[in-house]
């Protein structure tokens, strides 16, 4: 419990008398208590200090020299700046003043009573008894025991935050655990959306918190900041490393103290850390859904629908659509977060998978473009949706999708197979001959990426779909266009095949789309 004014007052031994009450001080926190009889003590003083005082610095200097009588100098005529003294110490913040009376004479002046009434700072006698050492001293007697008690409420809140997180669902018990302890509302926007999650007391967060955490999210980059809004203060604090963003942590209330951030960074970096370890699973359950796909392309659904109910998912129902986006480099993780939050949440929702750099998903045919539209991140990447089909013809669904994403690769939004009027002339051409004689061309290029982990296939695709043209290639695989340069020549190289002309580079445009 911090030392207050008011607290301050109360300590019995002490015998403080209230002169001027300011009842809106009695909660402000003390820092320290100082004396000083200085005529202008403020460049010695900080924001919420406690002064104390004899009134020496209000005599002329001849008054000062005249001899005490039962203590108390007599035939003082007193310096009445009492105004200027006190809007000195309002200036700086001073939270209250204490004056020693039976010093230099028996009471306060009333200049000086009149002068904290009109500004606003909390007077109080000192009785002659009581030395100023000895307010000093229970003052800092009463500041060490505070910062004793939130050490302690930081060791027992660290403790409550640990035990959190090893309950079921960990990372909202953490957070519930986090609101209870500040006695203050909490909001968690996790990305993409960013999606609400409300902690402790009934609060909806003002508009601009929900702004700026969608500011941080898109910025990237670790951060923290704090704004003024209608509902007071709001302190915001990013989650998750940078450039993989996975929430910001916001509360209200006054700025943490020292206690109350230490337990607040214990938050942040213990939900780090589990993130860290979602992100291994993340990768696990996205290598046994890559494998579910393949099962189901090779007839085996059984098997599929086995796979996907030890991860606590599930096929959607037939038919179904099939929806497939080709984003270039790092653009498809918010996706594949968003899609694996609904495959995880509502079993059955849908279905995704990756297969090289596609990602490719099924969804219920009924609605399958009100749940596309409902995946926020989709909406800036071009995709391509099949008609509806059962899971017997998957690979048909898989093809249609493809080459209506084909007939748009650059604008955002999904094409849909039947708007493009089906087979187009190229397509009539893919018979299982041609399919076969594409196979033996890219063979050289699928075996190079395989045994060295490179992009040639991706490389190539992404620089014919640009016309060869190099610095926009480049961009949509996030790689300088030096690098994309060397891949095409080892292409050349690995394929023998020059590249430089209309149909060298027609003939392997159609053995991809093959």
């Amino acid at each position: 419990m911090s030392l207050t004014v008011d607290r301050l007052l109360r300590i019995p031994a002490l015998g403080l008398r209230r002169i001027v009450d300011i009842p809106a001080a009695h909660d402000i926190s003390i820092d320290w208590v100082s004396s000083s009889d200085l005529a202008d003590p403020t460049p010695f003083l900080a924001r919420h200090q406690v002064l104390l005082t004899t009134g020496s610095q209000f005599l002329t200097e001849s008054e000062e020299r005249r001899p005490l009588i039962n203590g108390t100098r007599t035939g003082l005529a007193l310096i009445t700046d009492y105004e200027s003294f006190v809007q000195r110490l309002v200036s700086v913040g001073v939270a209250a003043l204490g004056y020693g009376t039976e010093v230099l004479r028996p009471d306060i002046p009333a200049g000086l009573v009149q002068a904290c009434e009109t500004h606003g700072l909390t007077l109080f006698e000192v009785p002659y008894r009581t030395a100023f050492i000895a307010v000093i001293r229970a003052a800092a007697d009463a500041l060490a025991a505070a910062a004793g008690e939130r050490q302690a409420w930081a060791m027992n809140a660290q403790r409550a935050i640990s035990f959190a997180a090893l309950r079921p669902n960990p990372q909202r018990e953490i957070f519930v655990e986090l609101a209870r302890l500040l006695h203050r509302p909490v909001f968690l926007f996790s990305a993409p959306g960013p999606a609400l999650s409300r902690f402790g007391p009934p609060l909806d967060p003002p508009a601009i918190v929900t702004a700026e955490a969608a500011a941080l999210l898109d910025r990237g980059q670790r951060a923290a900041t704090t704004i003024q809004t209608p509902a007071g203060t709001v302190s915001l604090q990013t989650v998750g490393r940078r450039e993989d963003l996975r929430a910001v942590l916001a509360i209200v209330g006054p700025a943490p103290d020292p206690a109350e951030q230490s337990v607040i960074t214990n938050v942040v970096a213990l939900t780090g850390l589990a993130l860290e370890q979602g992100r291994g699973l993340r990768r696990g359950r996205r290598a046994l859904r890559s494998g579910a796909l393949e099962a189901l392309l090779d007839q085996r659904p059984s098997l599929t629908r086995l796979v996907l109910q030890h991860i606590h998912e599930a096929l959607p129902p037939e038919p179904v659509r099939v929806a497939v986006w080709h984003p270039g480099h790092g653009a498809g993780n918010p996706l594949l977060r968003e899609l694996d939050e609904r495959a995880q949440t509502a079993p059955g929702w849908c279905f995704f998978a990756t297969r090289g750099r596609e990602i490719i998903a099924l969804l219920p045919a009924e609605d399958a473009g009100a749940r596309i539209a409902e995946l926020g991140t989709a909406r800036g990447l071009a995709g391509g949706l099949s008609d509806p089909l059962g899971y017997a013809n998957l690979s048909e669904g898989i093809d249609q999708a493809r080459r209506a994403l084909a007939e748009d690769p650059h604008s955002p939004g999904v094409t849909a197979f039947a708007d493009i009027g089906g087979q187009g002339i190229t397509e009539l051409l893919f018979t299982d001959a041609v399919r076969e004689r594409a196979h033996e061309l890219l063979a050289p290029l699928h075996a190079h990426d395989e045994a060295h982990g490179t992009e040639l296939i991706a490389a190539l695709t992404s620089w014919l779909e640009h016309n060869g043209q190099w610095d926009p290639a480049a961009r949509e695989l996030g790689i300088h266009r030096h690098t994309l340069r060397a891949r095409i020549m080892l292409i050349e190289k690995l394929t023998d095949t020059p590249l430089d002309t209309m149909s060298a580079r027609t003939n392997y445009w159609l053995a991809l789309r093959a």
